[in-house]
C-alpha cells in the first residue's frame, strides 16, 4: 500500500473525527445548565431591599427600580402572504421577488412599571457581603435577625442599630384597609391608588428577605431562559418557543422559592412599559388575542449557601469578582458553542469537499486533481480547523475558581448542587472534546501538507 493512500485515509479519519468531537463538544456546552449558573450571580448581586416609593418611569436618584425582569424582544422574520399560506416566518426573507418584507429583530425592553408604578427601592450590599447565620441566635452579639434570607432558611443578621430590609410585602385592593399587625410602608399602585396598593414591612421576622421581582404567567421556571406562560405569545417573539418550563435544573422545572404577589392584563403591563405600540406595529399580531388575559408578578429571596462554605468559595477573590465571574458564565459559555459550532460547519465542509474529490478521483485520478484537494481543503478545513480548536481549547476554561464549593451538598441547596455538578460535569467533558479536537486538527494539518507534497 502506498504512502499516499495511508496519508489520505489518515487524513480522511482526522477529518471525521474533528467532526465528531467538535459536534459533541458543541453539544456538552449548549446543553449545560450555564443560564441557571449565571442567574445565580444576578441574584446574589441585588442587594435586599429598603425604602421604598412610588416612582414614574424613572425612579428617583439614589433608588432603582425594583423589577429586574424584562419583555424578551422578538427575533428577525419575514412576511410574504405570496409564497405562504401563514404569510410569517421566523427567518429573513430569502426571496424579494414576491412582496416579501423583512421583520427586524426587536431587543429587550425592561419591565420598570407594574399597574402603572415603579417600584422604587435602595438596595443594601450583595448577598456575599451579608452577615448569615443558621438560627437568630448564632447572630451574635451586637446584631438581630432580619428574616430568612435565603433557600437554606438561613435568617439575614443586621446590626441592631441599623434597620432591617423588607422581609413582608402584600397586595391590597384599593379598597382594603392596611392592617396593624405591623408597621407598613404604603405604596399606591395606579393614579391615586386606583389599582389597589403594595404594603411593605420589615417587622416580619420569619418572612423571606426581598430581593428579586419576576413577571410571569405561573410560578417561574428553574432554567430562566424560559418563561411559564399560560397563554401563546406572538409568532415572532423570542418567548415563542420558549414558554413554557421545558428544561429542567437539578430535577426541578418550576422555582418554588418565588412567591405569588399581585396580577394584572399583558394589555396594561405592556401599555405602562411602551411595549404595546412595538407589538402592534408587527404583521399580524392582532390574530394573538392574549393582552387581555392576566400574568403575575413574583418575588423571592437569596439562592442560598452555607456561611462557612462561602469563605471558601470566595478565597482570595473578591465578592464583586466571583459576582462578575460568575454573571459572565452566559457570555463564556454561550461563545465557545458558537465557536464550536463554527468547528462543525468546516469540517462538514471539509467532508464535504473530500467527498466530491473522491469521485472525481475515482473517475479520471491524476496526481493533478490530488494537488488541487489539498489546497481547497488546507484553505477551507484544515487551516480553519487548527485556528478554531485552538481558540476552543483557550475559551473551555469557562470559570476562574473552583465550582466544587457548588457541588457540595452540604454547602447549598438541592437544587442548585445538582444543577451544578451536572453543569462542571459537561463543561468538562466538552472541554476534553475540544483538545481531542485540537489534536486531531494538528494531525490533519500535517498531513494536509503531507498529501500536498506526496500528489505532486
Amino acid at each position: 500500500m502506498s504512502k499516499t493512500i495511508i496519508s489520505n485515509a489518515v487524513f480522511l479519519l482526522c477529518m471525521l473525527f474533528c467532526f465528531i468531537f467538535t459536534l459533541v463538544s458543541y453539544i456538552k456546552f449548549s446543553t449545560s445548565d450555564y443560564m441557571y449558573v449565571a442567574s445565580i450571580g444576578r441574584n446574589w448581586k441585588n442587594g435586599p431591599i429598603s425604602d421604598v416609593e412610588a416612582g414614574g418611569y424613572d425612579c428617583q436618584v439614589g433608588k432603582d427600580s425594583a423589577i429586574d425582569d424584562r419583555w424578551d424582544g422578538t427575533v428577525s422574520g419575514c412576511i410574504c402572504p405570496a409564497l405562504i399560506t401563514d404569510g410569517l416566518t421566523r427567518s429573513s426573507c430569502s426571496r424579494k421577488s414576491f412582496a416579501c418584507q423583512t421583520i427586524y429583530q426587536i431587543g429587550p425592553m425592561p419591565y420598570r412599571l407594574w399597574k402603572g408604578t415603579n417600584i422604587c427601592v435602595k438596595r443594601g450590599p450583595n448577598y456575599l457581603d451579608l452577615k448569615t447565620a443558621k438560627t437568630p441566635s448564632e447572630c451574635g452579639s451586637g446584631y438581630k435577625s432580619c428574616g430568612v434570607v435565603d433557600t437554606l432558611n438561613q435568617v439575614l443578621c443586621y446590626p441592631s442599630n441599623v434597620e432591617c430590609p423588607y422581609n413582608n410585602v402584600k397586595a391590597l385592593s384599593s379598597s382594603q384597609q392596611v392592617p396593624n399587625d405591623m408597621k407598613y410602608t404604603v405604596v399606591p399602585m395606579g393614579f391615586n391608588g386606583q389599582d389597589g396598593k403594595f404594603i411593605f414591612s420589615n417587622e416580619n421576622v420569619k418572612g423571606k428577605t426581598i430581593t428579586q421581582f419576576k413577571i410571569d404567567d405561573d410560578t417561574p421556571c428553574m432554567s430562566p431562559d424560559y418563561r411559564h406562560l399560560l397563554v401563546k405569545p406572538y409568532y415572532l417573539e423570542v418567548t415563542w418557543d420558549k414558554n413554557s418550563c421545558q428544561n429542567d435544573v437539578g430535577g426541578q422545572f418550576v422555582d418554588s422559592a418565588y412567591t405569588k404577589l399581585d396580577s394584572e392584563s399583558y394589555s396594561r403591563l405592556y401599555s405602562d412599559n411602551q411595549i404595546t405600540g412595538i407589538l402592534q406595529s408587527l404583521p399580524q399580531f392582532n390574530k394573538y388575542y392574549y393582552l387581555q388575559s392576566q400574568t403575575n408578578i413574583y418575588y423571592k429571596n437569596y439562592i442560598g449557601m452555607d456561611r462557612k462554605c462561602l469563605g471558601r468559595l470566595i478565597g482570595n477573590s473578591s465578592s464583586a469578582q466571583i459576582l462578575n465571574d460568575l454573571v459572565n458564565i452566559e457570555k463564556l459559555v454561550s461563545s465557545a458553542s458558537t465557536c464550536a459550532l463554527v468547528g462543525i460547519i468546516f469540517a462538514g465542509i471539509g467532508l464535504l469537499i473530500a467527498g466530491i474529490f473522491g469521485c472525481i478521483m475515482c473517475s479520471s485520478g491524476g496526481a493533478e486533481t490530488g494537488i488541487v484537494f489539498y489546497v481547497i481543503n488546507g484553505i477551507f478545513f484544515s487551516i480553519p480547523a487548527l485556528i478554531i480548536s485552538a481558540i476552543l481549547v483557550s475559551k473551555s476554561g469557562i470559570t476562574n475558581y473552583d465550582m466544587s464549593t457548588f457541588s457540595d451538598s452540604s454547602c447549598t441547596d438541592v437544587v442548585t448542587s445538582a444543577a451544578v455538578i451536572e453543569f462542571v460535569s459537561k463543561i468538562n467533558s466538552g472541554a476534553t472534546m475540544a483538545v481531542v479536537y485540537l489534536i486531531f486538527s494538528i494531525f490533519a494539518f500535517i498531513l494536509n501538507i503531507a498529501g500536498f507534497f506526496y500528489s505532486n
